[in-house]
């Protein structure tokens, strides 16, 4: 997707490929472009402070990456409620993973189940 749109609306990508740590930009007028197009879209801009409220403090790559890691496998194993099965599942992914502490994750599995995120209940 972002093969896509370099050079459209981000600048950045072809540059750096997929590194996590690689910084896209924006292109000029793509802002105001995407604020003209969403203007009438009630229901996206729902959905857009939906993700934003979930993503408050974890902006960061590594935030995200730890979201995105512990909603992936919760919301993916109907018995990934547990801090304890998510955590091993997610050490046992790759050895990238096992850079997220477990308080980390079990800070993350609580916003994803507190803002509605997951559909089973946590347990710690």
């Amino acid at each position: 997707m972002l093969h896509a749109v370099e050079g459209h609306f981000v600048s950045g990508y072809a540059d750096g490929g997929d590194s996590p740590d690689r910084c896209l930009q924006l292109v000029p007028g793509a802002l105001e472009d995407a604020r003209a197009f969403l203007a009438d879209k009630a229901d996206t801009h729902a959905r857009l402070a939906r993700v934003s409220e979930l993503v408050d403090g974890f902006e960061s790559p590594f935030g995200l990456e730890l979201l995105a890691t512990v909603h992936w496998i919760a919301a993916g194993k109907a018995t990934a409620s547990d801090l304890d099965e998510v955590t091993a599942q997610a050490y046992g992914w790759n050895d990238r993973k096992k850079q997220f502490s477990r308080r980390q994750i079990e800070l993350a599995l609580g916003v994803l189940s507190e803002q509605g995120w997951l559909s089973l209940p946590v347990h710690h």
